[in-house]
């Protein structure tokens, strides 16, 4: 028979993701650029690359920051270009990265951050994942539709290294609950970002048709010996209850060495089997849902369907969860040992937890991940410019932070001819405002191969730097973190060649 402790141990775990499950609803409130406006910037650097097959690198004057013009204009890597023009929507898809694949709380709370680690056992966070999900597309034979959604994958990273570099710099640092003020500022400075943006398009196709098993091969199913199991999917506690494939796979993995050891009743062993495979079955299925989450609420979040997306968790909970958390499969436990197994995999008490979860679920994610409560949470979200200045402009709360009024960040920092938010037409644009420009110059970048960013560089009269196969490999060990431009191990990190590629900004790398 089961021990009773093992079963209650695993049933917390899965307790856990449950709730997280449950909680994956909104846009996280550390997402710099938001989804939209990570998407127009995306865009931009697409359309110039499908064009004709190269992309325009921008000059910029070291003294001043101003654009002077174009550097020239570079092939795109063959690869890249290939996966481009097969699979526009599958790149777009891959923009949200960690955003929202393999889930949000996963990105935020493993790939985000300075976790993960290399081959060596050395710990290089965001860096490997990135160079596992390209070693796993370009270094390979994948499908042009898995590289195109790879690179929106680096893309992503680009708009992260910068975005996150500027608001953290007036937020205090990378987002945090503790001190609450940090996380304020974070929300309200990104949710004006995104409500001076330029204008969003609403008809941009995303799809993850053909990348799902990737998504879940590469990113989710962690098993035994896996880079994923001793490399990439790694966290404490806190990260192992919200994060699902981290925490399904870690039970799965228990499950199959118990059934390996093959130390139990056959009628045991039957169910356990049984179990692993309602894991596996809906962990296949966690990248589709991620995908139809992401399309209610994280593409265009002014237009986000709550209702939709809770939808859409409750179908996933009635067929996957509840036998992912180990409800029996009456195929096997009805024929063998019905009311034991049933009393151990689910107390009353714990179905009762989960019953009234189900009723408030996005109350339990907005206080979990922003430390609001939901209104507070919608209005900093809805109205970021009636709190500006009592959020932004004093430091007392976040000492690190640095103050700014509306009238003065209006002007100065977005270019933008408004002393508040009188006039809400008014936007800033990429060429006007340094994250952005840097953001498409960099994602630009990115869409070439070895030789292109060497003729960059001799375009630019500075020397030759290291780098590996991609600009976006190498160096960004944290998205959230700030100036993660590591000198020696980033291509162009020299002075003389990245200050004339990209434009100043406040903590830029």
């Amino acid at each position: 028979m089961f021990e009773r402790a093992k079963l209650r141990r695993a049933l917390r775990a899965a307790a856990g993701i449950l709730l997280i499950l449950f909680s994956a609803l909104p846009p996280s409130a550390a997402l710099a650029w938001k989804p939209t406006t990570h998407m127009q910037l995306a865009e931009i650097a697409l359309q110039d690359a499908l064009d004709d097959g190269r992309v325009t690198i921008m000059r910029v004057d070291p003294r001043t920051g101003a654009i002077l013009g174009p550097l020239g204009d570079f092939p795109v890597s063959p690869q890249i270009l290939a996966a481009l023009k097969a699979a526009p929507d599958r790149y777009r898809a891959g923009v949200l990265g960690p955003d929202a694949y393999p889930d949000i709380m996963t990105g935020q709370q493993i790939i985000h951050p300075e976790v993960a680690k290399n081959e060596s056992g050395r710990v290089i966070g965001s860096d490997a994942w990135l160079n596992h999900m390209w070693t796993r597309s370009y270094g390979g034979d994948a499908s042009p539709e898995v590289r195109a959604f790879v690179s929106g994958f680096l893309t992503h990273a680009a708009g992260d290294s910068f975005a996150h570099t500027y608001v953290n710099h007036y937020s205090g640092g990378a987002f945090t609950l503790d001190p609450r003020q940090n996380a304020i500022r974070h929300i309200v400075m990104e949710s004006y970002l995104d409500k001076r943006a330029p204008e969003v398009r609403h008809d941009l196709a995303v799809s993850i048709r053909g990348v799902d098993g990737f998504i879940h091969d590469e990113m989710i199913a962690a098993r035994p010996g896996s880079v994923l199991e001793r490399q990439l999917l790694l966290g404490d506690a806190e990260a192992t209850n919200l994060s699902a494939p981290l925490s399904f796979s870690r039970l799965r993995n228990r499950l199959q060495a118990d059934v390996d050891a093959g130390a139990e009743s056959w009628a045991t062993l039957a169910y356990k089997r049984a179990w692993i495979e309602d894991i596996d079955e809906g962990l296949r299925a966690w990248p589709a849902v991620s995908a139809e989450i992401s399309a209610k609420i994280i593409y265009y979040p002014d237009q986000a369907d709550f209702t939709g997306a809770a939808g859409i968790l409750n179908r996933y909970a009635r067929q996957h969860l509840w036998s992912m958390a180990g409800a029996p499969d009456f195929a096997v436990a009805v024929a063998y040992a019905p009311s034991q197994i049933a009393q151990a995999l689910l107390p009353q008490a714990l179905i009762d937890a989960l019953g009234a979860l189900l009723q408030k679920p996005l109350d339990y994610m907005v206080r979990g991940a922003t430390g609001l409560t939901t209104e507070e949470w919608r209005d900093y979200m809805a109205r970021p410019d009636h709190y500006f200045d009592e959020v932004m402009s004093g430091t007392s709360a976040q000492p690190n932070g640095h103050a700014v009024t509306l009238a003065d960040f209006n002007h100065q920092q977005l270019g933008i001819a408004d002393d508040a938010y009188a006039s809400p037409a008014l936007r800033w644009t990429v060429d006007g405002f340094a994250p952005a420009f840097n953001t498409v110059q960099l994602t630009k970048l990115g869409f070439l191969d070895a030789d292109g960013l060497e003729a960059v560089e001799r375009a630019l009269g500075g020397p030759r730097s290291r780098g590996g196969a991609n600009v976006m490999l190498g160096w960004l060990h944290s998205l959230d973190d700030s100036s993660q431009w590591r000198s020696g191990q980033a291509r162009f990190s020299h002075p003389a060649v990245f200050n004339q590629l990209f434009r100043p900004q406040f903590g830029a790398p």
